[in-house]
């Protein structure tokens, strides 16, 4: 647990991790928390990279139900298939291991090579990437590789923030390095709390600049955390 506490405090010290503020989302959603690994892409954090990748392999060693099958990891582009990369360096892993991302593709994703070679009923498949939020991705990616007669053993992220379990997502395990409890508000369905309490909005990171340009006059008025 020291070492996992210590391994997440590395993340927080160069990610954009915030919780227990007020932040605009996409679509002009509000919220009390921002998660964002993005700088870890940074060549300077590669090596943490690397390390945060197989912490997540080898909690999921640990906890999931896997078995003596060759494992085959994926994960989508772009930070998802740069953990893949990690496994692939490495020859001193647990269990036998190849690795296939999942390259963007207009609003989906696409293997990076012919998936009939790596992916099929004898082989176990676990998804890796950042940050789990409302699954979406995740559930593209199962459906591709369900259509290769395959199923997702075990998923692998630095951050969950869903709320959602393994049977929620119709996967095997669900495993986390951190696990985040953030309340999002949609304004087209309820009103924000937040904004009635007139809480400062977090201009950068988030969207928290476009609605100052809207609403110049919030009553809470703005910060810039970035």
């Amino acid at each position: 647990m020291n070492n996992l506490n210590k391994l997440t405090g590395q993340i927080h010290a160069v990610a954009n991790v915030h919780t227990d503020m007020h932040f605009i989302y996409t679509g002009e959603a509000h919220g009390d928390g921002y998660v964002n690994y993005r700088t870890l892409t940074n060549k300077d954090n590669r090596e943490l990279l690397r390390d945060v990748s197989l912490a997540i392999l080898s909690k999921i060693v640990a906890e999931a139900d896997l078995d003596e099958r060759e494992i085959i990891v994926t994960g989508p582009e772009t930070l998802g298939a740069l953990m893949v990369d990690t496994f692939s360096e490495r020859t001193d892993l647990p269990c036998a291991i190849a690795t296939i991302k999942l390259l963007k593709d207009g609003g989906g994703f696409k293997w990076e090579t012919d998936p009939e070679w790596w992916i099929d009923a004898e082989r176990q498949v676990v998804w890796i990437d950042d940050l789990l939020n409302a699954g979406s991705t995740l559930r593209k990616s199962k459906k591709m590789v369900e259509a290769l007669g395959s199923e997702i053993t075990a998923v692998g992220v630095i951050g969950d923030r869903s709320g959602l379990s393994a049977e929620d997502l119709g996967v095997g395990h669900i495993v986390s390095l951190e696990q985040f409890n953030l309340t999002r508000y949609d304004l087209t369905k309820e009103s924000c709390p937040m904004c009635d309490a007139r809480k400062p909005i977090v201009l950068r990171p988030g969207h928290g600049w476009e609605f100052e340009h809207k609403t110049p006059n919030y009553p809470g008025g703005f910060v810039d955390i970035k």
